[in-house]
């Protein structure tokens, strides 16, 4: 059977994240491709300063295997 490849490229994915028995761990987990660089993505719900709802977010770089890396490496756009 011949599947088509999807192409990613500058978009991401995000779901619900179990918080467990920590409160501060993000709402939302996922992934995201910018310019072909994966970054590790993690989304708090918040309460904007007008009142509505929305989402802050935090973006880490990962590695070849999915590991995180350092700020100081830089990205290669």
């Amino acid at each position: 059977m011949n599947q088509k490849q999807w192409d990613n490229t500058n978009s991401g994915y995000m779901k619900q994240n179990e918080k467990g028995d920590n409160p501060k761990r993000a709402d939302w987990k996922g992934t995201l491709n910018v310019e072909g660089v994966e970054f590790w993505m993690s989304g708090w719900d918040k309460i904007q300063y007008d009142g509505k709802p929305g989402i802050s977010v935090s973006l880490t770089r990962k590695d070849n295997n999915g590991q995180i890396i350092k700020k100081d490496e830089p990205i290669p756009f």
